[in-house]
């Protein structure tokens, strides 16, 4: 079976796409809340189910994300998987302060914590299990510094995308073990067909994320993964990413995700949007 945490990556870089509120107050303190389901089929079978909840206030942002196997999937191959991630908005930029991350399936076990300083480089990192670094290349701290953790990395480069606009840009990011760059390139726009798995259909942009390491791994790499280089250089498996604001004059993010996996593509549905705004008076 695929690996569900390759394809829940692809599924959280999507939803982090997904970002272009604004947060604004004169007397009161305003938070805005975004969730955004998803229904990921393997095979054609549902298989994965994930959730992704952004929230901004007042400067600050965190996100939160749970995505477990479903259904038939869920009795080959139980796991879980959360996560989430807080820091401040300064001028536009995003600078995380803490990202931390639990899975539970196919062994033991998993956990990351990233801790970041006032500039927003990585400070600290907590793995577990312990076992799975020792034969792991370590990554230079040069090259960690100014990386960040995907999902924020993503909101940052594609906040303020426009509707109808195009993605691009490189990311650097760190997730503890490697140092590698995500590349978002733009492939033109195409219109959705209904079907009876998503609930939007219509235009949409289509956006090809590609994934290069940079630094870390193991030695040799046993992550098919990682192991898999097109002749571009680029690891991993392709996946496209297809954008679109679902209500007019809304916020570009994720309908559509596809990712070409051994295992054929696992195509991953919006299920549904949930927008909330709560205003609290300042003392």
């Amino acid at each position: 079976m695929t690996d569900p945490r390759r394809i829940i990556t692809a599924v959280g870089l999507a939803a982090a796409l997904s970002t272009t509120m604004v947060a604004t107050a004169a007397s009161a303190t305003t938070t805005e809340a975004l969730t955004i389901r998803y229904d990921v089929y393997l095979g054609g079978i549902h298989g994965l189910d994930a959730e992704f909840t952004l929230r901004r206030s007042a400067g600050r942002y965190a996100f939160e994300s749970v995505s477990q196997t479903h259904g038939f999937w869920s009795y080959l191959f139980r796991w879980e998987s959360r996560s989430m991630g807080e820091g401040r908005i300064e001028d536009g930029r995003f600078v995380p302060a803490v990202h931390r991350a639990r899975s539970v399936g196919g062994g033991e076990p998993r956990g990351l914590d990233l801790l970041y300083d006032a500039e927003g480089n990585v400070s600290s990192v907590a793995i577990e299990p312990k076992s799975e670094e020792t034969d792991r290349v370590p990554v230079p701290q040069a090259l960690i510094r100014g990386a960040m953790d995907a999902t924020t990395g993503l909101i940052q480069a594609l906040g303020t995308m426009p509707p109808g606009g195009a993605c691009g840009g490189t990311i650097p990011v760190y997730d503890g073990r490697r140092r590698f760059d995500v590349r978002l390139a733009p492939q033109g726009t195409t219109d959705l067909a209904p079907n009876r798995y998503s609930s939007f259909a219509g235009p949409a942009s289509v956006c090809r994320l590609t994934f290069r390491n940079v630094a870390g791994g193991r030695t040799p790499e046993r992550t098919a993964f990682w192991r898999r280089i097109d002749a571009e250089g680029n690891a991993g498996f392709p996946t496209l990413v297809y954008l679109a604001p679902v209500a007019p004059g809304g916020e570009m993010m994720p309908v559509r995700v596809e990712v070409d996996s051994p295992f054929g593509w696992a195509i991953v549905h919006l299920k549904g949007v949930q927008a909330a705004r709560t205003t609290a008076e300042r003392p």
